[in-house]
C-alpha cells in the first residue's frame, strides 16, 4: 500500500497546483507557483493524517536525546557560510520562507512520519534505508547529485527521528531549504566541500544503523 499512496501524496498536489496556476495564475517575480504546489502537498498530507486517524502524530514529542539537534547545526548554516546573500526583495524572501516551511512540514510528516512508521514492520534498519531512498527519489527530476544529497541527509533525518521527534526535523529541513533559496550558492556548486559535508552525515547515519539491534526501539 505504501507504494500506492506515496506517489499520490507527492505528485497529485504538484499536478493540481500546476494546473491551477496555469489556469488562474498571473505574471509575477514571486515564487508563488511553488508556494501553491507545496500548500496543496501540505493539505493532502494533513487530510491523509485525518482520514487515517493518525492525527496523534502531529503532537510534539519529548526529545529522547535533545543534543542530537545540534549535530545538524552545521548543515543548517552551510549555505550561509558559502554566501553571498541574494538581492531578492523582502516579498520574495517571505514567500520563500512560507514555501520552505510548508515543504519541511509535508515532507517530514510524510516520510519520517507516515512512511518510516509504516515500514517499521520490516525492521529498524531496512525501514530507515527504504524511507531515505523514497525521500531521495522524489528529487530525481533535479538530477543525480540532488538525489544523492537527499539520500544522505534523509538517512540522517531517519536516524534522528526517534531521538528528537518530527517537529525539530521540520525546522531543520525548512532552514536548509530556506538558506538554499536566499543564499545564491547551491549544493551543486560546493564540489568537494559539499560532498564531504553530505557524505559525513550519511556515513554517521549508516554507522548508527550498523550498531542498532534488529529490535524496534
Amino acid at each position: 500500500m505504501v507504494g500506492i499512496w506515496i506517489p499520490i501524496l507527492c505528485t497529485a498536489p504538484q499536478l493540481l497546483g500546476g494546473y491551477l496556476w496555469r489556469t488562474h495564475g498571473f505574471s509575477t517575480d514571486l515564487p508563488l507557483a511553488h508556494l501553491v504546489r507545496v500548500s496543496l502537498n501540505t493539505v493532502f498530507v494533513l487530510a491523509f493524517l485525518v482520514l487515517t486517524k493518525r492525527t496523534k502524530m502531529l503532537a510534539p514529542e519529548r526529545p529522547k536525546r535533545p543534543s542530537v539537534f545540534f549535530l545538524f547545526v552545521p548543515l543548517m548554516v552551510v549555505n550561509v557560510a558559502q554566501g553571498p546573500f541574494t538581492d531578492a526583495g523582502v516579498a520574495i524572501v517571505l514567500v520563500s520562507l512560507a514555501g520552505t516551511t510548508l515543504t519541511g512540514f509535508w515532507e517530514e510528516f510524510l516520510f519520517r512520519g507516515l512512511v518510516q512508521e509504516r515500514l517499521r514492520v520490516l525492521g529498524p534498519r531496512l525501514s530507515l534505508l527504504l524511507t531515505a531512498l523514497m525521500f531521495a527519489l522524489i528529487h530525481i527530476n533535479k538530477g543525480p547529485w540532488p538525489v544523492l544529497i537527499a539520500f544522505g541527509i534523509g538517512l540522517a533525518f531517519c536516524v534522528a527521528r526517534d531521538r528528537i521527534g518530527i517537529w525539530p526535523l521540520v525546522f531543520i529541513h525548512a532552514t536548509i531549504d530556506f538558506t538554499s533559496d536566499v543564499f545564491v550558492r547551491r549544493w551543486e556548486g560546493f564540489g568537494l566541500f559539499g560532498a564531504a559535508v553530505v557524505g559525513a552525515y550519511g556515513l554517521v547515519a549508516l554507522f548508527v544503523l550498523s550498531r542498532r539491534s534488529q529490535k524496534t526501539e
